[in-house]
């Protein structure tokens, strides 16, 4: 089935090329930068994925007005091939474009057009909620998705254990708590576990954003972070960005950054029960300066930001797809 594409083509003023296109419902651009990188914008700006490909056709997913995807592999600027993919629970398209990168800097600023030169390729990589025990936080979980968190694993360095669910092939749930057998840490624990009442209720803390280039990312998108620290859990090594006082920034809705040093993703290790991550919101009563985050680390439209009351502390809420319905953690302050 071939669907006729229209394109318009042109110059940034720093010398890159721009392809503008439609097909169908969808409309993207492609953007050439430094070889052999093609960065991919949609038509507002917003990146949609970063593929080094050494002159082999580059990938670039677009969103329609419907909210679904459409996979389209495009031999030349004027027809494609419509395809469709299934994922895991859902319908997931994208359009393979084939476009030669051109060795264009990236450090001359923005062009003619109008898209930040900083962007980074993030992805939302997993949720974190925290509990005062372990046992107490898989048994909200079960209780809340209605499956069993598998066992993770200890953190020496942080004295601290988890248990999973997988969301995705590259996304998953963490519950996590102290140790209570694990030798104390010297420090203040991360996601602020040390400040929790032991009588407290589990919560949807924050989220892990996945970067493959930790000191680029920081670098490119400056925010308060914290210290890039190497951590471990049995076979899996990685870094990570943690407050020196075990804080959450922004009360948890501005994310954590994680590089990992594995081959293979720790959610291609968990058992698939059926859960997928439908919706992230993150609610804060002055999102600005979320919003500009999360252009720079490009997650600007893998969650929603959602502004509140002044004065009210953020918060997050996770929509998931369970096999027994959909499924809602997290949520104000209690």
């Amino acid at each position: 089935m071939a669907q006729q594409i229209s394109t318009s083509t042109g110059r940034c003023n720093d010398g890159r090329d721009i392809v503008d296109f439609t097909l169908g419902r969808v409309s993207g651009r492609i953007i050439t930068t430094a070889a052999p990188t093609t960065a991919i914008h949609d038509i507002h700006g917003r990146l949609l994925r970063k593929e080094a490909r050494n002159g082999k056709p580059a990938t670039m997913i677009v969103q329609s007005p419907a909210d679904d995807y459409e996979w389209a592999t495009l031999p030349d600027p004027n027809m494609g091939d419509l395809h469709t993919v299934g994922g895991e629970g859902y319908q997931e398209r994208a359009a393979v474009v084939h476009r030669r990168s051109r060795p264009v800097g990236l450090e001359n600023g923005d062009g003619a057009c109008g898209l930040p030169m900083t962007t980074r390729a993030c992805e939302l990589d997993h949720l974190v909620v925290t509990s005062p025990t372990l046992a107490a936080g898989v048994k909200w979980l079960q209780e809340t998705l209605e499956v069993a968190p598998q066992a993770g694993g200890d953190h020496q360095r942080m004295g601290t254990h988890n248990a999973l669910v997988r969301l995705g092939s590259a996304t998953y749930l963490e519950v996590i708590a102290s140790n209570p057998v694990a030798p104390p840490p010297g420090r203040p624990r991360w996601f602020e576990l040390d400040r929790m009442a032991p009588d407290a209720t589990p919560r949807l803390a924050t989220w892990v954003a996945r970067t493959d280039d930790m000191k680029s990312t920081v670098a490119d998108c400056p925010s308060q972070y914290g210290a890039i620290e190497p951590m471990s859990r049995g076979p899996l090594n990685w870094l990570i960005t943690v407050a020196p006082d075990g804080s959450l920034f922004g009360g948890g809705v501005f994310p954590t950054l994680i590089e990992w040093q594995t081959q293979e993703h720790p959610a291609t290790r968990l058992e698939n029960q059926g859960c997928v991550l439908r919706l992230l919101e993150l609610f804060h009563p002055e999102p600005s300066s979320l919003r500009g985050l999360l252009k720079c680390l490009g997650l600007y439209h893998t969650t929603a930001t959602r502004e509140t009351l002044l004065g009210e502390r953020p918060y997050l809420m996770a929509h998931i797809d369970t096999r027994h319905g959909l499924r809602s953690i997290g949520g104000p302050p209690i």
